[in-house]
């Protein structure tokens, strides 16, 4: 049978590879969002609106003028690579106040230990260097974050009406350039192109208005909404790097200290709910119980391992 899967059995496959650059520009061409263009110029009717080639576009415009946005803004994502730990450089020690980092110590039975110490320990700086079991200091972390903020909805600051205003006042603000130039040019000749010309004209500058006071409200007056996820969800998604950004953004601090008894005792401190609500949009519910942002942990200075 002409054109079985036999007769090109063994070969190599044919085609091209997709490239990230290739599936990128396919995603920017307009006509995806059902755009009629030219020359890969947007084609517009005599209002200057884009003139659309299908009423059921691979994307609804609005969608992908946000995707464009955020495509355009050329905003290098790069994963960083997974950090040994969660709270190397946010923990402090409370004797000097230095940063604490995380290492490990191999038992001459070849077990691996990690811990977090304090950064002065090697420079002699600290009196008491503060030193803790690094899953008991996670643990404690993991507890306050949990405790204090678990239940509570993250929220998202609202962009995506900016980003697609934006685009749509540079693609008016092209339009109303290439009139004008066009007019200077003397590329109107008759009656009726000088008509359309001054029709466009009208239309597009009162789109720019219309769209440049959008902007500036919005810009100026920034919202939140809710992403359909708690603090709780959020938290247990992250990798440890993500989770140390997380603390830095809440202003979340970690101090280490060693009591009396040697016993290690963590505070775990949030600060007052004005001073980030601005950052992230935490918003209390009504009739939500405030617990007290500040915990404190106390765990052995040696776990006793029970040998089978």
């Amino acid at each position: 049978m002409a054109g079985s899967s036999s007769d090109h059995e063994g070969e190599e496959p044919r085609g091209i590879s997709w490239t990230a650059n290739a599936i990128r520009a396919i995603i920017m061409n307009p006509t995806v969002a059902g755009i009629y263009t030219h020359k890969g110029e947007n084609v517009v009717d005599e209002n200057g609106e884009n003139v659309r080639i299908t009423d059921r576009p691979l994307m609804d415009f609005t969608e992908w003028s946000e995707l464009v946005a955020t495509l355009k803004s050329d905003r290098q994502v790069r994963r960083a690579t997974p950090s040994r730990s969660m709270l190397g450089g946010v923990a402090v020690c409370k004797n000097c106040g230095g940063r604490m980092s995380s290492n490990k110590k191999i038992k001459s039975s070849g077990r691996v230990h990690h811990y977090y110490s304090c950064n002065n320990v090697n420079m002699g700086t600290c009196p008491y260097p503060s030193r803790i079991r690094r899953e008991h200091l996670d643990q404690a972390v993991d507890q306050f974050v949990n405790v204090t903020l678990g239940p509570l909805p993250v929220m998202e600051r609202v962009k995506n009406s900016i980003s697609q205003a934006k685009i749509e006042l540079a693609e008016s603000e092209a339009t109303l350039d290439r009139l004008e130039t066009d007019y200077r040019a003397g590329r109107y000749k008759s009656d009726v192109q000088i008509e359309r010309y001054w029709t466009q004209h009208e239309s597009q500058s009162v789109k720019v208005e219309r769209l440049r006071n959008e902007i500036k409200s919005a810009e100026a007056a920034p919202t939140w909404r809710e992403t359909g996820r708690t603090y709780t969800e959020e938290w247990a998604a992250k990798d440890d790097e993500q989770k140390r950004v997380f603390l830095q953004r809440h202003g979340i601090t970690v101090t280490v200290g060693i009591a009396e008894d040697e016993s290690r005792r963590v505070t775990c401190k949030m600060p007052e709910l004005a001073e980030i609500a601005e950052e992230t949009g935490l918003q209390i519910p009504e009739g939500y119980l405030w617990k007290e942002p500040v915990s404190e942990y106390s765990f052995p200075a040696r776990v006793t391992s029970v040998r089978k």
